[in-house]
């Protein structure tokens, strides 16, 4: 009999997710979506997949770093996040972290099946008409000597996607030429002196943690999700790239899954 159940439960679940999923395959469609945790609503691309829409009804997607930057992340006048998504992350970073009105952001993303998404949310919790302070700047990351040149990026049918040179080819995609920025040049473009810096560059990190200290020498704090080598096929680990940044005067302060916060000790009142 038990076994019996056991097989009943399995079905069961089996059943309810593929109901749940399936229904969030339509859903998708209409390009909104709203978190039933906090009612906001958010702009979605068509090709998010199921299991994200899911996470984002729920409050679950991307709950790594927001958590990240709501116990951590200090309010800062100067804000870089590179890998901005659909912007969910960057909501909450720019109606909680930015400093004043005189705070700038710069959203980095070069997938431009999300930038859309990216745009229409950051509009929806920033009013333009009022201040001039947040720019989307449709790029990927690369390491300085790569900055300004233009590089494969691998367009997937769902939001998984990265630099060709960066992501394993088993998950496939259709090259997409995509133009390239280092950190060290988006400071430059952007005037900033010093800036915290967010990154969930799905292995381009590791360019910039290990060949771009200059622009690392100017950044305060760090929201940064690190990936395993099966993403990257890189032989850099993510204990590696945490070292590095150690090396580069960072401390860790906090980490949620594979997010970890790191600070410049002396700065932002740390």
């Amino acid at each position: 009999m038990e076994k019996v159940l056991k097989v009943v439960k399995s079905g069961l679940k089996w059943v309810a997710r593929n109901v749940v999923f399936g229904t969030c395959a339509q859903l998708v469609k209409t390009g909104i979506a709203i978190n039933f945790r906090t009612g906001r609503v958010y702009s979605v691309p068509s090709n998010m997949s199921p299991i994200d829409y899911f996470g984002l009804l729920r409050g679950t997607y991307e709950q790594a770093e927001i958590k990240i930057l709501r116990e951590h992340f200090k309010r800062a006048a100067n804000i870089i996040e590179i890998g901005a998504n659909i912007g969910v992350v960057t909501r909450a970073a720019i109606t909680e972290k930015m400093a004043d009105a005189e705070s700038r952001y710069v959203a980095v993303e070069p997938n431009p099946k999300a930038i859309e998404a990216l745009s229409r949310n950051i509009a929806r919790c920033y009013d333009p008409k009022t201040t001039n302070s947040v720019f989307i700047e449709a790029a990927a990351l690369s390491a300085p000597e790569d900055s300004g040149k233009t590089a494969s990026f691998m367009m997937r049918d769902n939001l998984s996607s990265g630099l060709a040179s960066h992501t394993t080819d088993k998950l496939g995609g259709t090259p997409t030429p995509v133009r390239l920025q280092s950190l060290s040049s988006l400071l430059d473009k952007y005037g900033m002196d010093r800036a915290s810096l967010i990154i969930d560059a799905e292995g381009a990190e590791i360019d910039m943690v290990f060949n771009d200290k200059a622009g690392l020498a100017r950044i305060d704090q760090i929201a940064i999700e690190v990936h395993d080598t099966k993403l990257t096929e890189r032989k850099e680990t993510p204990d590696d790239v945490l070292r590095e940044l150690e090396k580069q005067g960072f401390r860790i302060g906090g980490r949620e899954s594979n997010t970890y916060y790191l600070y410049r000790p002396g700065v932002l009142g740390l």
